[in-house]
């Protein structure tokens, strides 16, 4: 954006549609503090649903929405588009319980959120965690079973 927001957050989890939750990119350590710089994310069912939409309306769509969760006049953005995360959420992997996958064939784990989905979005960081200690686990077990 051509000037900061005023939110006072640099992270918001949204619980409703088309958003699930927006990042300032620009907070984060080591990044250069202007421009203003966000990182919208939508809703997993409306990226769906919206996935051959044209991006120019996918993106209006979406400052649209945060717009008005902020309750404010975005500032005119410098820049904008649309990424589509295509296989950002897994399906069929891991197993019923597990966090992490392991194939012993090969001796790759794999890990991350996307194989332990939080229960809430701000969880992700945890589930990724949680993920990558149990796939080592897995793995250390493995190397010593070989």
């Amino acid at each position: 954006f051509q000037r900061p927001l005023n939110t006072g957050l640099d992270g918001i989890v949204m619980d409703h549609d088309p958003l699930s939750w927006a990042a300032r990119n620009n907070a984060k350590p080591r990044r250069d503090s202007s421009p203003e710089t966000w990182v919208l994310h939508a809703d997993s069912d409306v990226s769906e649903q919206f996935l051959d939409h044209p991006r120019e309306e996918v993106v209006g769509d979406l400052l649209a929405a945060f717009e008005h969760w902020l309750n404010e006049p975005l500032p005119k953005p410098s820049y904008a588009t649309a990424h589509r995360w295509l296989y950002a959420n897994a399906e069929g992997a891991p197993s019923a319980g597990e966090v992490s996958f392991l194939d012993p064939q090969l001796g790759i784990a794999l890990a991350g959120d996307w194989l332990n989905p939080p229960s809430a979005h701000y969880y992700g960081i945890q589930s990724a965690w949680q993920s990558g200690t149990n796939a080592g686990e897995r793995l250390k077990a493995w190397a010593k079973a070989r």
